[in-house]
């Protein structure tokens, strides 16, 4: 599974706090991120109670220490895609958000800011195999070596 940080887009170009110009949040290590979940005042994820999304972002950031302070900050969704949708309603000046890219990348009115730093990250691996009585097992193989 991957992990990515959202900001939300006004009017088609990346909005960081309502400034077309401001910088993507520097996320690429544990002190990024969490200076940037500092700094947003609304903090967008599946809820840790219902989504394995939300119960991953949960232990980040506690490892990191920020849990306790941004508590007011979180608004949790059901699942990554309401949560996502909900980052690209946001009207505060500075949200951010974190679900599986999949669902960030699905979301209109918002841009991939970047995947978790190391030691925050979350890799899902998938496992596909071809049965004995498939219909078409040559086109199954295929399919399943693209996915590799």
């Amino acid at each position: 599974m991957s992990w990515r940080a959202r900001w939300p887009t006004s009017r088609g170009s990346p909005r960081r706090s309502r400034c077309a110009r401001d910088p993507l949040p520097a996320i690429a290590d544990k002190a990024g991120l969490a200076a940037a979940l500092s700094d947003a005042d609304e903090i967008h994820f599946p809820d840790p109670a219902l989504a394995t999304a939300g119960i991953h972002f949960a232990k980040v950031m506690r490892e990191l220490g920020i849990w306790d302070r941004v508590q007011g900050r979180l608004k949790l969704a059901p699942n990554g895609n309401t949560a996502m949708r909900a980052l690209a309603a946001s009207t505060a000046r500075r949200p951010i958000g974190c679900t599986q890219e999949t669902e960030i990348r699905a979301t209109p009115g918002i841009v991939l800011a970047g995947p978790l730093p190391p030691g925050c990250d979350l890799t899902t691996v998938y496992a596909a195999a071809v049965t004995s009585t498939a219909q078409a097992p040559a086109e199954a193989v295929r399919f399943i070596a693209r996915l590799a």
